[in-house]
């Protein structure tokens, strides 16, 4: 598999990469109130006047969005919306883009090296042995005749393929609950790593590739697929990294060392380390559980929470990706004291840069919960402090053009919030 490699230095914060969707979609309930081209939110959005279901601020985002919308745009009206919008419509969508065309031909340079559809991976022909993935792909497959039409539809061998590409390289962008999904070609050349260099950000559609380590010429560039420590999505905080890419495993770097010598999965004491790791597991498996079946996470006891981080000290390193997970379910997903939270999250930010960096993104979540426990206590310096520590982190993760109004806007909102506020 052929990667991205660094064509020169880079500092924290550089840009290494902005690219464009190869193909993309809008969530089927914002077609209504967002412009399918910037994404604005109007009530003055003009219909397309072919498809008479797309929005457009205007002639100019309609002429944007035509190179993609002119694939989609005779179907839609026929379109049904179903349980997999996601995977129907976009697979669709490039079923009709990629008709007739040599997918080899169809590419994407980055920093001089040419990717290609063709090369996109994907993993999927195994999980056809499954009954549970033979029924789903039937479900898709009956969709798709009924969006695309049955003269369109590929081979099954080329719809697992497609299928499968996108699970694998597409990408969910937009505001804090995702406005829709797109698949890129370059962008998806990125190799994972569990400790990456670099982090991803979307400007409306557009993704950008930043570094948040020094990177030197000719180091392979990598992001991490998912969250390390999950705090956008409770479902995988039970996670060992094992875990995250099926039956293989992850295969990065760090998780290629012995369990326990790697820099997330740190033991001190191997001894007694077996057990602590499984009640570390199974409580983080219990939080997802309990998310998913929408259960109140206060029913977990934070006792034993307190009582399992004692017995890791000593047993696992405080970059122990689990040790890690526990406290941030602790910390950030639970409520608790105040003055005890405040300590935790100064803890939890101090293991998340022994690990990570002091630019990895995910401590954003961390100084937004320092910045609301310290505005309630009304220790304003702690306030500041925090605040420009999110500033600063935030113009390395996605570019001082864009950090001061993202910033500004999750502040005044957690200002806005606090009982103490004249907002």
């Amino acid at each position: 598999m052929e990667y991205i490699i660094s064509s020169r230095r880079y500092d924290p914060g550089e840009l290494i990469l902005k690219s464009k969707p190869y193909m993309r979609i809008i969530r089927r309930d914002l077609w209504d109130i967002i412009c399918a081209c910037c994404l604005k939110r109007s009530s003055e959005l003009k219909r397309c006047s072919s498809c008479k279901i797309m929005k457009y601020c205007g002639v100019t985002c309609q002429k944007e969005a035509w190179k993609d919308h002119k694939f989609e745009c005779p179907f839609l009206p026929g379109y049904v919306d179903g349980r997999q919008h996601f995977i129907v419509q976009l697979v669709g969508n490039l079923i009709l883009k990629t008709k007739g065309k040599n997918w080899k031909s169809i590419t994407e340079d980055v920093n001089g090296q040419r990717f290609s559809f063709d090369g996109l991976k994907y993993h999927n022909f195994p999980k056809m042995r499954l009954p549970w993935f033979r029924i789903a792909f039937k479900e898709i497959e009956t969709a798709l005749k009924s969006y695309v039409g049955e003269e369109n539809m590929p081979d099954e061998e080329t719809l697992l393929q497609l299928i499968g590409k996108v699970e694998c390289n597409s990408y969910k962008f937009g505001g804090d609950d995702y406005d829709g999904w797109a698949l890129f070609i370059g962008a998806s050349k990125f190799d994972h790593s569990c400790v990456p260099n670099a982090n991803i950000h979307f400007s409306g559609t557009d993704i950008q590739v930043r570094a948040f380590k020094k990177i030197e010429k000719y180091e392979k560039v990598t992001f991490s697929y998912s969250p390390m420590f999950a705090l956008s999505d409770v479902a995988t905080l039970h996670l060992s990294m094992k875990h995250s890419f099926g039956e293989g495993g992850c295969y990065c770097e760090d998780c290629s060392q012995p369990y326990g010598q790697s820099l997330l999965t740190k033991i001190l004491d191997p001894v007694r380390a077996l057990p602590i790791l499984e009640e570390t597991e199974s409580n983080l498996l219990l939080a997802a559980l309990m998310s998913k079946c929408k259960y109140p996470m206060q029913l977990i006891s934070q006792e034993r929470l307190n009582q399992l981080l004692k017995k890791q000290e000593g047993v696992l390193g405080d970059t122990n990706v689990l040790r890690i997970r526990l406290l941030a379910l602790k910390c950030l997903l639970l409520d608790g004291n105040y003055c005890e939270m405040r300590e935790e999250l100064m803890t939890l930010a101090s293991w998340v840069k022994l690990a990570w960096g002091e630019y990895f993104e995910e401590l954003a979540e961390i100084y937004k919960k320092l910045i609301e426990i310290n505005t309630y206590l009304g220790d304003t310096t702690s306030c500041l402090y925090y605040s420009d520590e999110l500033i600063r982190l935030k113009a390395i993760c996605i570019g001082k053009e864009n950090v001061m109004k993202e910033t500004c806007r999750h502040i005044l909102n957690i200002l806005k919030s606090s009982p103490l506020s004249l907002l």
